[in-house]
Parts: C-alpha cells; structure tokens; sequence
C-alpha cells in the first residue's frame, strides 16, 4: 500500500466512514478500494479539480465582434448625451467667439467631431482628426467632407507616445481612447506636448463603477489575458494618481450614464442581448464557462435600476479630466 496516498485518503474522509467501511467488509484492500473511489468522486466533481485541469483562456474579441459589441452599446445608452454635456459646453464657455484648432485622438466615427464644427457658438479653423480603424475612418471622411469652412485633415495612423505633428491645438480630445495606448502615461504627456499656451486636453475615461467593475472580476480569474488588455481596465484611478504624482495640475469632473440591459437580465435570445456586457469584458459572454457567466450576471443584476417604463439600467460612472497649458 501507497503510505502517501492511504494519509491522503484518511484526511480526506471522517474516521468513522472508514472504520465502518471496514467493519462492513472485514478485508482491509477492499475498504481501501471503496475509500479510494469515494475520493477520486470527491475529487472529480470538486471545484478544485476544475480549476487544475481547466484552463480559462481569454479570448479577445475580434474586430468585428468588437464592432457589433459597441454598435449595440451606443444604441442602449445615454453616453453619448453624457459626452454632448462634458465636452462641448466646456469648449462653448472658454472658446465662443474664437478661432480654434482642435485635435481629436480616435475620433471614431466623428459624431462628436462634428456636433462640435456644425455648433452656431463655435468657430473651428481646423482640426486634425486621428482614427486608425478602417471602418470608422471611412465615416470619419464622409462627415468631414461637408465641413466646409473648417480645414480638416483625417489621420489613418495610430497615436502614441512617438507621433509627430507641426501642428498645435488649443484643444485636444482623447475621448475613450486612452485605453488602447500601450504606454497611457507617455501618451497623455504627448499629447499636451501640442497643446498652445491656454490650451485644454480633455480626457474622457471610465470612473471606478460599470464595466470597468466587470472586467476587472473577469480578468483576475482567466488565464493568458493578452498583456495589452488595459482596455476597460484602465479607469479614472490610475489617470488620477498618475497626474498627481507627476504634479500635473487637473480638473475632474464626473457624470453618470446608464446602458439599457433589459434583454441581458431578462435572458432573452436575441442576436444582440450579450453585447453590451461583451463590450465591457472584451471577450464574449457566451463562450465564458457556466460559473463565470452567473458570477457577471449576478455582478450586473445587482447594479442595475429598474426605469419607469421598465427597462433595467446599469449605471456607469464616466470621468472627464480636463488639462490645461499653462
């Protein structure tokens, strides 16, 4: 008999289950056998055994699958009106009646872009619009084709801490796209390098509470989580204590937003209930195993608020960091 293995099993089952397995057959290999089966049940079917043979891999959301993901997210929230508010009545307050040169970095689709150049208060001279997805930079071009008495230039490359312009701004939007910055810090420090004397960097990033939550749950738990993954794990935290600590002056301000999650909750199969919290993980929902799913579902029903026209809310809360040159 296996010394090691016959400890193990006895600190495995209660002393008075083994005695009585062997009183029962009065032959001490065949109480082994049953005390050996009872264990490898036991082991088999516990979570512990999972977790060892079970290699939570994450899997990144592909372009595409990203692209529907945040499709559907836009079309259940308030965000956008969140941004309207943050953004452009700041921009109205300190910059009506003058001439601007405005930099976006990863403009999307340019909906904001070009609220802010059609705004009647505002009077934008030119702006250097940067988005290095295909499919946003093609609608990007269309908007900005009909910007007339604005001198535009739409930049296909990615921004990061080594890009190169002549240019200056005085104001700079990073609008939810500092996550994708491999080096975040440097990013930020490039970007208020073109800013004019006055000038303003506005960063929108999410705050501490809504997906960042769930990410940050889901993340500690899987396997292999590509090493770039900041995205919906970078918050407002991290921004806030880099700023201090480099003794940059800030000005925060938060707002909340809130995203319709009334076909996730209610488990309705539709092509696009999962999407929103897809989105959020940068992995889908449904390929997760059983308990990750229940611990993302439980997460979100219990933040949720229930509207008076019955759609269940999930609150987020967005950050808006406003730098300045001085």
């Amino acid at each position: 008999m296996d010394y090691s293995l016959h400890q193990f099993s006895l600190s495995i089952v209660p002393w008075h289950d083994y005695l009585s397995a062997c009183h029962l057959l009065r032959k001490p290999e065949r109480a082994f056998t049953l005390v050996t089966f009872i264990i490898a049940a036991y082991f088999l079917s516990s979570n512990l055994y999972v977790k060892m043979v079970r290699e939570r891999t994450f899997k990144l959301l592909t372009d595409e699958e990203y692209a529907k993901a945040f499709k559907t997210l836009k079309l259940n929230s308030d965000e956008n009106n969140t941004i309207r508010h943050a953004i452009i009545q700041p921009i109205i307050n300190n910059y009506a009646g003058k001439s601007i040169d405005m930099m976006s970095i990863g403009a999307g689709d340019g909906w904001l872009e070009d609220e802010i150049i059609r705004n009647p208060n505002l009077n934008i001279n030119s702006i250097l619009a940067i988005e290095p997805n295909h499919e946003h930079a093609e609608k990007l071009k269309d908007k900005s084709a009909k910007w007339e008495s604005t001198n535009s230039i739409i930049d296909i490359s990615c921004f990061d801490e080594t890009y190169e312009t002549s240019m200056r701004f005085d104001v700079i939007l990073m609008v939810h796209s500092i996550y994708y910055q491999k080096f975040p810090n440097k990013a930020i420090s490039r970007a208020k390098s073109f800013l004019r004397r006055g000038g303003v960097l506005i960063i929108a990033i999410v705050g501490k509470n809504g997906g960042h939550q769930l990410a940050a749950r889901l993340y500690e738990q899987m396997d292999n989580v590509p090493a770039f993954c900041n995205d919906h794990l970078l918050s407002s935290g991290w921004l806030v204590n880099h700023l201090t600590n480099n003794s940059i002056r800030f000005h925060l301000q938060t707002f909340n937003c809130s995203h319709d999650v009334t076909d996730f909750i209610k488990r309705k199969k539709t092509p696009s209930c999962n999407d929103t919290i897809t989105f959020f993980l940068n992995t889908k929902y449904e390929s997760l195993d059983t308990d990750l799913q229940d611990e993302v579902y439980d997460m979100v029903q219990e933040r949720v608020t229930i509207s008076k026209d019955k759609r269940h809310l999930f609150p987020e809360d967005h950050d808006f960091i406003y730098i300045e040159s001085v």
